[in-house]
């Protein structure tokens, strides 16, 4: 999917003329109970002109999208989301983003589902209208059977919903019009009786036109500062209710009318509906629209790039039959081929003739066949757009599916905290490491660490980071096609280069670290004669033959180099283990490795479980023999061994800090894979700047057993990894086949 989109912009409250196309909207990002919705199209409501114009009671921040209502399909769904799936038909209700636009964000609480039975441009006039005339009637008006209901503007969007809504009811009708074709309209929604407002003394018709003039008993009122005051002479003494749904200004009311008769006026906002009422309204309209009962009546349409002259019409008629107004932004455009592929499954093909038929419900209204070349040709390069780019995309599209915020958080929570357990592990593994085979165990762990980390890199992260560029400019090389107005345009840089340069760059920030700690070790023992040091580049390993024979397990010799076998570039000496700053410098750089380590499981599960799980493996394997070297550090600094092990512990817990930072974040591909270079950067410059070194054997002597340690341990690391990331797409491509 492309990340720009049409859609119409207002920057200024004003006249309809504030309305403007806009053809690089960035795409909505969604939240876990929302839906993108693919908007195919959008409906044109009185309220809309109330908003734009700056009049409404709430306003949204500006620059804005207009519309509430539409009708499209599923495009994407959030982590929490569950009542719908991708290619869903739907219609909306309410909206996050605006729907003129060919893509919308909703609240999957404000989303409905729609019949196949109703096409998507009776489908956008759902949602405001019927909801609305509903909400009137039967929640605020309390309609019962065989009442007498007014509908005044009765030609209107809510008031064609009102008067089926009413009839479906069992209510009496009269409905009110000012045109021969919207009191026709409103008699062919089976109203009783039909009135024109425009004529002078309507009211007394209506009146005398009631059984023994006993008064209306629900009015709804859709312009309040013109009939009002001749509403509440109408009711029916005692039980007779106003419902104002539309008003476009103040006006004088005398309460006595509503005094004497006790009668009552209530306001409607569809706003104020809770989650249980919009739920009862859908179920009743699903009823009406599998049955045929509720059809919106539709009076205009228009293309989107028409939205402003939509808002001036919706006014402009609004006292003859508008009825309903429709902005098409993909509407009932289908492609076939003639020769060639299925257009769901491939890109478009120079060799591929294809028809195209615009269809109205059942009805064809023209199709033509036409080539790819001429259909580029000829096109308007926005629509050239919508029609292209779902098709690419799925071609080159992401397979995997994203887990639930359940299982990303509760996988990715579980695995951060195995991986802090770990911290423990030298206080368990501490009798052997006073044995002679400790030092082929430690190389046998550091090398399985260097292998998973590697192979983690080159499986997982360096294919999802180029994977995600590539379709990117795939898409943005259909999504742009050559246009004479386009010829001149600069080729954009591939993003998955500028994350490659971050991954790059990020070795290098964890180099500047080492740094600054070492140089602040040397600056804290510049005065003495012996000092430790982090020495980044000439790291020579000390063997476990060099401890003298019969060496106490307690002397500080050995664990020195212990802690130099099993932590990478660090020596301690004599004078260093008089001094504290040692441990805590360590537990701070800890801390730092820790942050990244969560930041990269956060986003790994939010890409895929077992994507997640890969990334733990290589992460857990890489904490083991460098927290056993850790704890060795801070005992020589004089922790205690509780303290060792407690603050050891807190550092690893820092891990949970990034967890959740990552795991927000990477809730948008993108962010996604901005993150996966930073991981990827940080996995390459542990294994073969921190890990691989310390591997290496001494120039004047060759240990074979360590070599088949080294080896034995990098190979069953590369093998983990493989097998973990083969089953991963194996379970990718058994989801997608399903």
């Amino acid at each position: 999917m492309a990340n720009l989109m049409r859609a119409i912009s207002v920057s200024e409250f004003g006249d309809a003329n504030v309305c403007k196309p806009a053809n690089d909207v960035p795409i909505p990002d969604i939240k876990p109970r929302e839906v993108l919705i693919r908007v195919y199209a959008a409906g044109v409501n009185p309220v809309d002109t109330y908003i734009r114009s700056g009049t409404y009671a709430r306003l949204p921040n500006l620059p804005y999208t207009p519309g509430m209502d539409c009708a499209g399909v599923i495009e994407r769904v959030g982590d929490e989301v569950t009542k719908f799936k991708v290619d869903d038909r739907v219609f909306t209700v309410m909206t996050v983003t605006g729907t003129y636009a060919e893509y919308c964000v909703a609240n999957c609480s404000y989303v409905f589902s729609l019949p196949s039975n109703v096409s998507f441009e009776a489908g956008s006039a759902l949602g405001t209208p019927y909801f609305t005339a509903y909400r009137a009637l039967v929640i605020k008006g309390h309609a019962k059977l065989n009442e007498t209901v007014l509908i005044h503007g009765a030609s209107g969007g809510v008031g064609i919903a009102a008067v089926q809504i009413a009839k479906s009811l069992g209510l009496r009708v009269i409905g009110t019009a000012s045109t021969e074709k919207g009191l026709q309209a409103v008699i062919d929604q089976g109203a009783d009786l039909v009135f024109n407002h425009k004529k002078e003394g309507y009211i007394n018709d209506i009146v005398n036109a009631v059984t023994d003039n006993e008064g209306i008993d629900i009015v709804i009122e859709m312009l309040a500062n013109v009939n009002l005051n001749y509403d509440m002479q109408m009711l029916k003494s005692r039980v007779g209710r106003v419902i104002v749904v539309g008003n476009r200004g103040t006006i004088e009311i005398n309460p006595r009318l509503l005094m004497s008769k006790e009668t009552s006026v209530h306001g409607v906002s569809l706003s104020s509906s809770s989650l249980d009422e919009y739920e009862m309204i859908n179920s009743y309209l699903q009823k009406g629209l599998t049955d045929g009962h509720f059809k919106p009546l539709l009076s205009q349409l228009y293309s989107l790039e028409e939205a402003a002259q939509a808002h001036k019409d919706v006014i402009l008629n609004s006292d003859q039959h508008s009825s309903l107004l429709i902005l098409l932004v993909i509407i009932g455009l289908f492609f076939t081929f003639i020769n060639g592929e299925d257009n769901r499954t491939s890109c478009w093909s120079s060799s591929t003739v294809y028809k195209i038929s615009a269809h109205n419900g059942n009805h064809t209204d023209w199709e033509i066949n036409v080539a790819e070349t001429e259909f580029v040709e000829e096109c308007h390069l926005s629509f050239v757009k919508t029609i292209t780019n779902k098709s690419c995309s799925e071609v080159i599209g992401s397979s995997r599916r994203h887990p639930t915020l359940l299982q990303k958080y509760g996988y990715g929570v579980l695995s951060i905290f195995i991986i802090s357990a770990l911290s423990l592990a030298g206080f368990v593994a501490f009798p052997l490491m006073k044995k002679p085979y400790y030092k082929y165990l430690n190389a046998f762990f550091t090398a399985l660490a260097v292998g998973t980390l590697f192979a983690d890199t080159a499986f997982e992260l360096f294919p999802v980071i180029i994977e995600y560029g590539l379709r990117q400019n795939h898409l943005h090389e259909h999504g742009r096609l050559t246009f004479n107005e386009h010829s001149n345009e600069q080729k954009q840089i591939p993003r998955f280069l500028w994350q490659m340069l971050v991954l790059v760059l990020t070795a290098y920030v964890f180099y500047v670290i080492e740094l600054t700690i070492n140089a602040f070790m040397h600056h804290r023992h510049n005065d003495r004669r012996h000092h430790s040091s982090f020495h980044l580049n000439d790291y020579k390993t000390p063997e476990r033959s060099e401890l003298p024979s019969g060496a106490s397990s307690k002397s500080h010799g050995d664990l020195s180099i212990i802690a130099t076998n099993t932590l990478p570039n660090l020596t301690i000496t004599a004078d260093e283990r008089q001094t504290k700053s040692t441990g805590w410098m360590i537990i701070i750089g800890d801390g730092i490795h820790n942050i990244a380590d969560g930041l990269a499981i956060g986003a790994a599960f939010s890409e895929n479980i077992w994507f997640g799980v890969t990334t733990s493996v290589a992460i857990a394997c890489h904490e083991l023999p460098t927290e056993l070297g850790e704890y060795m550090v801070l005992i020589e600094s004089g922790f205690t061994l509780r303290r060792a092990l407690l603050f050891n512990f807190v550092s690893a817990c820092t891990a949970f800090i990034g967890f959740f930072i990552g795991a927000g974040a990477a809730q948008n591909e993108g962010a996604r894979t901005w993150i996966f270079a930073i991981t990827a950067g940080t996995f390459a410059y542990i294994a073969l700047v921190d890990l691989w070194p310390t591997l290496m054997p001494h120039a004047d002597k060759f240990d074979w057993v360590r070599f088949i340690c080294v080896t034995a341990g990098y190979l069953l690391g590369v093998t983990i990894m493989l097998i973990l990331t083969i089953f991963d797409e194996q379970i990718v491509n058994s989801s997608a086949a399903n």
